[in-house]
This record gives C-alpha cells, structure tokens and sequence, in this order.
C-alpha cells in the first residue's frame, strides 16, 4: 500500500505521520508512505504514482486541499481521500472529492483511526453481504446473518454461525478492528467487548455485562460498549 501525507506545516506533518505509524503497526500493516510539505510536490508525483490512500491539510498555499482532492479523484476513482484542518468552514466543498473523512486538528486519535479502517475497507470491500474466511481447509463463504459472534484469539477468529457450527479463521494479519470492519459498517453488528463482535439479530438476552445469544452461547459486553450495544438492539427491536 503507498500513502501519501501532505500538509505544509511541519509540526503537524509530524504529528500525522506518528498517528500513521502508530495505526500501521497496531494493524500489522505494511505501507510505503511519502510525506509531503507542499501540495505541489504531491501534483507532480500523482503523475507517475498511484497512492492508495492521501491524507491531505485542507488549506495549503498555492493550491488548497482540496483542490488536490479534486484533481486525485478527476484521474483516480478508488484512491481513498482523508481531508485534516483548522478550519471546520470547508467541510461541504470537501464533498467534491468524496473524502472518507473530514477531520480538525488537533486530531482525535480515536476518529483518525476509525477513518483508516473505514478507508481500508472501502479499498478492500466484502460483496453481497458474504465474509471470505480464509481456514485451514481453505475459503469458507460465510452469509452475514448466519453468525451469530466472532471472537478474537491470538491473531486468530472465531465464528461461532446459527447452525451452531463453529469457524476458525487462520492466522490474521490485520487487527482484530480491521478484520471486522465490513461486519460493522453492515449496521446488523456491533462490538461488544475488545474482542468480541455480535449480531444484534441473534441476542436472546442483554445484561449490563452479557450478551446471551442463540443457543445460549454467552458474550462478554465491557463497560465501555454496554450502551452502543444496548441503543443498537432497542434500534433493532423497536424498528
């Protein structure tokens, strides 16, 4: 994967590429990634690279943020653009680009990560609601409503289906947040503890500290989850 970091401040050029290799390293991602202090400078490369993800300062001199934005995606439709800035007042021009995310500095470590799984998997999308698990006995399509959990263990996951099978992924190379990330965005799942996703379909029962769910099969629910977990089910029951 190549990225590219754009921002003409170099404080803050720092600051976001620290982030980057903080993420990087928690995911188990490999990327090339190519700093640059002046907008010009990354014009001129998109004329013979092809950058996966661009994160971009909003206002640079000479040519703005988005404009770049806009430039990136006349020639690149799947690049995934992510726009940073002092200034909330272009967060509606920013749209021209199709940017995954719009974030103000000082940046919140918490939404600049959940911005990079969601570019992530928009550059690697799960179709027709069908999750690929790569097993020891090779490719095993599993239908999203069939699983009522998953369960990480070790760079490994668990899924634990309604028919009361049980499937083992192998060995993961991404974090647990990012393997999950097409299951969250389905808006049928939910985290409910650091490793633990669940349907909110399969819940027979919700404690403040379980989940119990189809064929009694008990889902830890962390204190910090409890009520994301708890609003996604009353959403779900109440309609």
């Amino acid at each position: 994967m190549q990225i590219a970091l754009c921002d003409d401040q170099a404080c803050d050029l720092r600051n976001l590429r620290n982030l980057l290799d903080e993420y990087l390293a928690k995911a188990g991602i490999v990327a090339q990634v190519k700093e640059f202090a002046h907008p010009d400078a990354l014009l001129n490369d998109i004329d013979h690279v092809r950058f996966s993800l661009y994160i971009l300062d909003v206002i640079m001199p000479m040519v703005g943020g988005i404009e770049v934005g806009r430039i990136i995606r006349r020639c690149d439709r799947r690049a995934q653009i992510l726009f940073v800035t002092n200034d909330a007042g272009f967060a509606l021009e920013s749209f021209d680009a199709s940017p995954v995310n719009y974030l103000l500095k000082p940046i919140d470590r918490a939404r600049f990560f959940g911005s990079l799984d969601f570019a992530l998997y928009k550059l690697n999308p799960v179709k027709e609601d069908i999750l690929t698990v790569k097993t020891v006995d090779g490719l095993r399509s599993i239908p999203f409503p069939d699983i009522v959990f998953c369960e990480y263990h070790r760079h490994t996951v668990r899924y634990e289906l309604v028919s009361g099978e049980c499937v083992l992924s192998r060995h993961i190379p991404e974090n647990f947040r990012i393997h999950t990330a097409a299951l969250l965005q389905d808006g049928m799942f939910v985290k409910a503890h650091e490793a633990f996703v669940l349907n909110i379909a399969h819940i027979v029962r919700l404690a403040r500290t379980e989940a119990v769910m189809k064929g009694n099969r008990i889902v830890p629910v962390s204190r910090s989850q409890y009520t994301a977990v708890r609003d996604a089910y009353l959403s779900f029951r109440l309609g």
